[in-house]
C-alpha cells in the first residue's frame, strides 16, 4: 500500500493485485481477489446505473462502495480509507466538466487506476479516454463488462479485450468492439441502492424514483436514445424491459427496507405494453398500494388506461409537449406526436381527476418568439396543473445538432459548456431573433401557464433585460409546484437543490 493509503495503479497490461491478500471465492466459485470499486458523482441523484452496477459488482463476489462529492468533507482522505482498487466515475453531459476536474485532483493525489461511464463517457469517448485522469473509459451498458474486468483483474488475467472498454496501455489505445444488449433484465440481480441511501438525505426522501424499460423505439431529434442505437448497430434487442414481478419486487424491496411513501416512476415507455400494464397495476395495487406518478407519450393514451392508472393510486401524469407548435415538434423535434392526440390524453388524465404535468422547452433551432407563445397557449388550453419549461440543451452528434449547424444556428465547434451549467437556468449558444426574451420567457412559462391573466404582463415584462428578479420568480415558482405536486416536503426539496447547486460549482 502506498503512503497515500491507496493501491498503487498498476500497469493495464500486467495483473493487478490486491494489497495486502486476503482471496476469497470469485464468481461460480473460481478463487481470486475480491477487488473493491468505489464510483465517485457530484450530486446528490440516485442513478439507475450505479446501482445496477453495485448490484452485479457484489453478486461476483466483489466489492462496490460510493462517495458523493457534496456530502463528504474531506473526499480525498475518505476515499484514501476505502483502498480500492479502481475508481470510477459516471459522467452526465453538462456536468462532465466539473466530474473531470474532481477525476484529475484524485489522480494526483492518489495515483488511482479510473474508469468512466455513464452518457458523456459513451458518446464522446475519444474526449474522455485522452484525458490525463483517465485510464478506462466504459462504453454503452456496463454490468456485464464491469464484472469481467474485475474479475480478469483479480485472477491476474489479462484484460485489455474486454469488450464495451477502452484503455490506455504504454501510450497507446485499445478500443474494444461494444458486446450485445443484455436482453434478459430479470437475469440482473435488484438494485443495490444500499450505496446511496447510507447518506440521510436520500434515504429519508419520502418519494423514491424508479425506472424499468431500457431502449426506446422512437427517434426524437434532440434525444440520446437514437445515437445510442446506432452504436449498438443492432446488436440484441434495443427496447427492453423487465418482467411484473421483477419491477414490483424492485419496489418492495425500498419500501421495505428504506421507507416510501410514494413512487415516481420516470419511464416514458410505462405504459407503451397494454398488457404488461394491466398485470402491473393489478400486483401494484396488491403488493404496494402507494400513490405514485407516472410518465406517458400521448399518443399511447386511452381512457381505458387512464382508468387502470387512477385505480391503481396514480395521482399525476407527466406528457411530453416538447412545443405548441406542431410543426417544431415533427419536422424539428420528430417526435411524430399531433395536437390532437396531447389535446386527447391530457383531457382523459384531467377528466379523471389526475394531476396534469407537461414537458415543455424553448430555444428550439428555427423557433419564433411567436412560436414560444404558442407553446403557453397550448399549455393553458391543455389545463396543465405544472408546465414545466427548460431551455434545449443540444448535444453535439445528436440529429439535431447536424440539423442546428446546417441552418447556421450553431458554431460547428459548438461545446456544451456553450449552454451553461445549470439545468434550471441555461443559456443557448443558438443564433435566434428575440433569444433575450425567448430565454426570459423560460423564466415566466409556469407562472404563464398557472396563471393565464398574468400572461399580457409577462409579453410585456419579457422585453426587459436578464436579471436576477426573473431568475428567483422561476426559482420560486418551481418550488411552489414541486413541493405542491409531489412529497418531498420544504426541507427535502431546498436541501437537495442546494447542494446540486453547489456540486455544479465545484
Amino acid at each position: 500500500m502506498s503512503r497515500t493509503g491507496m493501491r498503487l495503479k498498476m500497469p493495464l497490461s500486467a495483473p493487478v493485485c490486491r494489497a495486502g491478500g486476503g482471496s476469497r471465492p470469485g464468481r461460480n466459485g473460481v478463487s481470486g481477489f475480491a477487488m473493491k470499486i468505489v464510483f465517485i458523482q457530484l450530486d446528490p441523484i440516485i442513478r439507475a446505473g450505479i446501482v445496477s452496477l453495485s448490484a452485479c459488482v457484489k453478486k461476483a463476489g466483489h466489492q462496490a462502495d460510493l462517495l458523493i462529492v457534496s456530502e463528504e468533507k474531506n473526499l480525498i482522505e475518505k476515499l484514501k480509507s476505502m483502498s480500492p482498487d479502481l475508481v470510477g466515475f459516471p459522467l452526465v453531459s453538462g456536468m462532465h466538466e466539473q466530474t473531470m476536474a474532481i477525476a484529475e485532483k484524485i489522480k494526483s493525489e492518489t495515483h488511482a487506476l479510473t474508469i468512466f461511464g455513464g452518457p458523456h463517457a459513451t458518446f464522446y469517448p475519444e474526449e474522455i479516454i485522452r484525458h490525463e485522469a483517465a485510464d478506462i473509459v466504459c462504453l454503452g451498458e456496463g454490468e456485464e463488462a464491469l464484472v469481467e474486468l474485475l474479475d480478469s483483474m483479480s485472477r491476474g488475467k489479462n484484460y485489455l479485450d474486454t469488450r464495451n472498454m477502452w484503455f490506455k496501455n504504454g501510450g497507446k489505445i485499445v478500443r474494444n468492439a461494444l458486446r450485445p444488449f443484455n436482453e434478459d433484465l430479470d437475469a440482473l440481480p435488484l438494485q443495490d441502492r444500499s450505496i446511496y441511501y447510507k447518506y440521510e438525505l436520500l434515504r429519508r426522501q419520502p418519494s423514491k424514483d424508479f425506472v424499468f424499460t431500457r431502449g426506446c423505439p422512437y427517434r426524437c431529434s434532440f434525444c440520446f436514445n437514437s445515437h445510442f442505437r446506432e452504436l449498438y448497430g443492432g446488436q440484441g434487442k434495443f427496447v427492453r424491459r423487465p418482467g411484473v414481478g421483477r419491477v414490483i419486487d424492485e419496489i418492495v424491496a425500498v419500501r421495505d427496507n428504506y421507507g416510501l411513501e410514494s413512487v415516481m416512476i420516470m419511464d416514458d415507455l410505462f405504459i407503451a405494453d397494454a398488457e404488461w400494464l394491466g398485470r402491473f397495476v393489478r400486483e401494484y395495487k396488491k403488493r404496494v398500494n402507494l400513490p405514485f406518478q407516472c410518465e406517458v407519450r400521448a399518443d399511447l393514451v386511452t381512457e381505458n388506461i387512464i382508468g387502470e392508472l387512477k385505480e391503481a393510486g396514480c395521482t399525476a401524469v407527466a406528457v411530453g409537449v416538447e412545443s405548441g407548435v406542431e410543426r417544431i415538434r415533427n419536422e424539428v423535434l420528430k417526435k411524430n406526436l399531433g395536437d390532437e392526440k396531447i389535446i386527447s390524453a391530457c383531457k382523459a388524465i384531467t377528466k379523471a381527476g389526475i394531476l396534469l404535468k407537461t414537458y415543455n422547452m424553448v430555444a428550439i433551432p428555427g423557433e419564433t418568439l411567436a412560436d414560444a407563445f404558442k407553446t403557453v397557449e397550448f399549455n393553458i388550453r391543455l389545463n396543465t396543473d405544472y408546465a414545466w419549461c427548460s431551455v434545449l440543451r443540444i448535444y453535439p452528434g445528436t440529429p439535431l445538432a447536424h440539423e442546428a449547424v446546417r441552418m447556421g444556428l450553431l458554431d460547428e465547434n459548438f461545446s456544451l459548456k456553450d449552454f451553461g451549467n445549470s439545468y434550471l437556468l441555461s443559456g443557448t449558444p443558438l443564433k435566434l431573433k428575440n433569444k433575450r426574451e425567448i430565454l426570459n420567457l423560460q423564466r415566466f412559462f409556469p407562472l404563464a401557464v398557472k396563471f393565464p391573466a398574468l400572461f399580457p404582463l409577462i409579453k410585456r415584462l419579457i422585453k426587459l433585460p436578464p436579471n436576477r428578479v426573473f431568475d428567483i420568480i422561476f426559482q420560486a415558482t418551481y418550488a411552489f409546484l414541486t413541493i405542491s405536486t409531489t412529497k418531498i416536503g420544504l426541507k427535502n426539496f431546498f436541501t437537495l437543490g442546494l447542494k446540486t447547486k453547489n456540486a455544479l460549482k465545484t
